[in-house]
C-alpha cells in the first residue's frame, strides 16, 4: 500500500522571500473575487502565470530554486500523485486542506514555468501529459488553481 503522506510531507515549499511574494501575490490576485463572495466558503480563482511578472529582482534566485525544486518534484512524482489522486480520492483526501493547497500552488508555478519554456523552445507542439489535479472538492487547471477563501 502507497503511503499518500510522503507526497504532502516532501513537496518542496517555498520558505523566505519566495513564501512572502507568493502570499502577498495570492491575496492581490484573489483580492477582486474576494469582494463579490457571498457565502463563507467560495471559491476564487488565482492565475499563477502572472506571478513573475511583478517578482523583484531579488527574490528571482530564490524563486529559480523553489521552481527547480517543485518543476523536478511533479516530474517524478506527479503521475502517481494523479493516479493515487483518482484511485484512492478517500485516502487522498486525507491531507488537511492547507497541504492540498501546497500542492496546487507547486503545481501551478511548475505548469507555468514549463508551459512558458515548452513555448520559447519548440514552438510547435506541447506534447506530455499535465494531468490535473483532483481531489474530492476541488481541481486545478494547468495555469490557475480554484482556492477555498475562508
Amino acid at each position: 500500500m502507497e503511503n499518500i503522506t510522503q507526497y504532502f510531507l516532501d513537496l518542496p515549499k517555498p520558505t523566505g522571500d519566495v513564501l512572502e511574494a507568493i502570499n502577498v501575490f495570492g491575496q492581490v490576485a484573489a483580492g477582486p473575487c474576494r469582494e463579490t463572495l457571498t457565502g463563507p466558503f467560495e471559491l476564487c480563482t488565482i492565475t499563477w502565470c502572472e506571478f513573475t511578472k511583478g517578482l523583484p529582482s531579488s527574490v528571482s534566485a530564490s524563486y529559480s530554486t523553489y521552481l527547480s525544486a517543485v518543476t523536478s518534484f511533479r516530474k517524478a512524482k506527479g503521475a502517481t500523485m494523479s493516479i493515487l489522486a483518482t484511485s484512492c480520492p478517500i485516502l487522498w483526501g486525507y491531507p488537511d486542506a492547507a497541504q492540498h493547497e501546497w500542492i496546487k500552488i507547486a503545481w501551478s508555478h511548475a505548469d507555468c514555468y514549463t508551459k512558458a519554456h515548452l513555448q520559447t523552445s519548440n514552438a510547435g507542439a506541447i506534447t506530455g501529459s499535465s494531468a490535473p489535479y483532483k481531489t474530492r472538492t476541488d481541481s486545478m487547471t494547468t495555469t490557475s488553481a480554484t482556492f477555498f477563501i475562508m
